[in-house]
């Protein structure tokens, strides 16, 4: 949907046991969902996510809308005061420059936007695992969370246990049901 050229956005869903999948997506003017599943409970196979079942549907009907003109090309979504847009470098959430990998745009509330702009020596540091990166993004920002930070890795554990698995979970797999890790 990014490549459409329209400010959208928008959010998928998957049940653990890929009964349901549904993408819900917003224009400045329009709310539409789109909810893939059967009426009595039913796997709808495996890998069958939001992005996958419902998106590309939501997709056509968003195309639908432009072409026969009821969704607005130009239309932006009002800013919140104290919010700013930033192009990102989306693999490191650093600010894009020109040679980025891959750019995107991001909101951030004014004040909180990255310092360091991206370059391509951090191609080579995106390739690391991620304890080998740290040390290139510097101290996290107040209130963001870091593995030394979890008291109780059981949660998390539990969400990696069932992510790859094909009956209870997967990737893209809901799992909104399962509290949060807990940090000091």
């Amino acid at each position: 949907a990014a490549k459409l050229g329209l400010d959208l956005a928008g959010k998928t869903g998957t049940t653990d046991s890929y009964t349901d999948a549904w993408f819900v997506g917003y224009t400045p003017r329009y709310t539409l969902l789109v909810w893939v599943g059967y009426d009595q409970e039913r796997y709808l196979g495996r890998g069958m996510t939001g992005a996958v079942a419902a998106l590309p549907i939501w997709r056509a009907m968003i195309e639908r809308g432009v072409d026969q003109g009821w969704i607005d090309k130009e239309a932006e979504f009002a800013r919140p005061p104290g919010v700013s847009m930033r192009r990102i470098e989306y693999y490191t959430g650093l600010l894009a420059t020109d040679g980025s990998d891959k750019a995107i745009d991001e909101a951030f509330i004014e004040g909180t936007e990255p310092a360091k702009t991206w370059d391509p020596s951090w191609s080579a540091v995106v390739q690391l695992p991620w304890f080998q990166q740290r040390p290139f993004y510097g101290a996290p920002k107040e209130g963001e969370n870091m593995p030394e930070d979890i008291r109780d890795w059981g949660h998390v554990e539990d969400r990696w246990n069932t992510m790859d698995d094909d009956d209870d979970g997967g990737e893209g797999a809901d799992h909104a049901d399962a509290p949060e890790p807990t940090a000091l």
